[in-house]
């Protein structure tokens, strides 16, 4: 287990947020290989787990920061 794994289960363990206790859909997107290039090296160092894990952290974030409500 890397350390930003161990530390996101160590939080999810004491508190959930909000938004892990919703119903997801799946999304089918399209990227530049350039990107997925990179998402892929982050997974490769084991900063995220998944493609999947990278994108919905990167969505959620900006998500979050756009509405002015960052947890």
């Amino acid at each position: 287990m890397n350390y930003h794994t161990y530390v996101c289960a160590s939080i999810l363990k004491s508190h959930k947020p909000d938004w892990i206790k919703v119903k997801v859909k799946v999304v089918n997107i399209r990227l530049p290989e350039k990107l997925i290039s990179w998402i892929d090296s982050l997974v490769d160092k084991e900063i995220y787990n998944s493609r999947s894990d990278a994108i919905r952290e990167f969505s959620r974030s900006y998500v979050m920061k756009n509405r002015g409500d960052e947890k």
